[in-house]
């Protein structure tokens, strides 16, 4: 009987029955929710040692950041809503789960964000310009995450947020007006890192200028060309042409042009293509392509020679060339074929005497 008239008994306007249910319902919701955690995060973390993807590894992350205090008052409005409270009071409850979610959300958002700033800053390819722009975007980031969980949480207060997202949006245009190029810059900042066309230490060409890439910033993007000059590209300007990233290159295609004179033998004309693949085959990192009698020139007999370079050194194809071709000097030396150059014989006739004169 005194546990009937203990259910029975009303506080606040309710009976105990109800704020008991209430109760239950949050502490289980919490109490499952947090085992659920615990145990993604055990398992989870186990999986993670045996993938080389980092992408499971933020989920393990997520979960570790998950707090069981905003989990808890989360359930409190869907709980009480059993209850019979007033209603500013059931809106005030209704809040605190609301501010509590997007407060989570906001730990979500953060923790991903240093996720993609470690994850590339790991890889180096970046360098200090690189670094110092990530965490610029990074910032950036955090502040539109923000914004955007204040405005749900103005919305859920009552407040009418259109008129503000309409201030915001037309003072956002009159800024990104104000600033385009500033912004451009820092979308092509954001391009290169995401994308990345080149790395610091590519060798690229852009816009008939070459260099090394020494570092991407927000606003530009520096190159060190072979003299020692260093050049500055603001990023929008740098991603509106062709790139020509050298560094990347798996091989490197050579054509040879080679000029024998008129006076050679057929028979040593014949040789030439087996000259010309021999040499090549000698070297390494070489694969020969083709040898062919190209053409009859002005002054010569020309003769073509294909082959790649695997390597994108340009020291390395340098120092093929140059023995390359020193072979086919001595090669050419040996079976007495001469190198054409450029000339032009002039026949001058005598008079009706014979004599002759130049």
């Amino acid at each position: 009987m005194a546990w009937n008239e203990l259910l029975a008994y009303r506080w606040l306007g309710n009976p105990v029955e109800r704020w008991l249910l209430a109760a239950v319902f949050i502490l289980v919701s919490t109490g499952v929710l947090w085992a659920l955690k615990q145990l993604a995060v055990k398992r989870l973390s186990k999986f993670t040692t045996r993938t080389r993807t980092d992408f499971d590894d933020l989920l393990v992350e997520l979960l570790r950041r998950t707090r069981v205090l905003l989990i808890f008052i989360a359930t409190i409005s869907p709980a009480t809503a059993i209850l019979t409270f007033r209603d500013d009071a059931h809106t005030a409850l209704r809040v605190a789960s609301v501010a509590a979610l997007l407060v989570q959300i906001g730990i979500w958002g953060n923790a991903f964000i240093t996720f993609w700033i470690e994850r590339y800053s790991r890889r180096g390819e970046g360098g200090s310009a690189g670094t110092t722009a990530l965490s610029t975007l990074a910032v950036l980031a955090r502040l539109a995450l923000g914004a955007v969980l204040v405005l749900f949480l103005l919305d859920n207060l009552g407040v009418d947020v259109t008129a503000l997202i309409a201030g915001l949006g037309i003072g956002g245009i009159i800024v990104a007006l104000a600033l385009q190029n500033v912004v451009a810059d820092m979308l092509g900042a954001l391009t290169i890192l995401v994308e990345k066309p080149f790395v610091v230490g590519n060798f690229i060409e852009a816009q008939g200028l070459m260099g090394t890439v020494e570092g991407v910033g927000l606003r530009a993007t520096r190159l060190r060309t072979l003299t020692g000059d260093e050049l500055i590209f603001p990023n929008r300007k740098l991603l509106e042409g062709t790139i020509r990233n050298y560094t990347r290159m798996s091989e490197r295609r050579v054509d040879v042009r080679i000029g024998v004179t008129y006076d050679t033998p057929p028979a040593k004309l014949e040789r030439i293509p087996a000259i010309a693949r021999d040499a090549v085959q000698r070297q390494a990192l070489v694969r020969f392509d083709r040898a062919h009698f190209r053409t009859l020139r002005d002054w010569s007999l020309e003769f073509d020679l294909i082959y790649f370079v695997a390597s994108s050194d340009f020291a390395v194809y340098a120092e093929i060339q140059q023995q390359i071709n020193l072979e086919l000097i001595r090669a050419f030396q040996a079976e007495g074929i001469s190198f054409a150059f450029p000339t032009q014989v002039v026949e001058l006739k005598g008079n009706e005497g014979g004599g002759t004169r130049e």
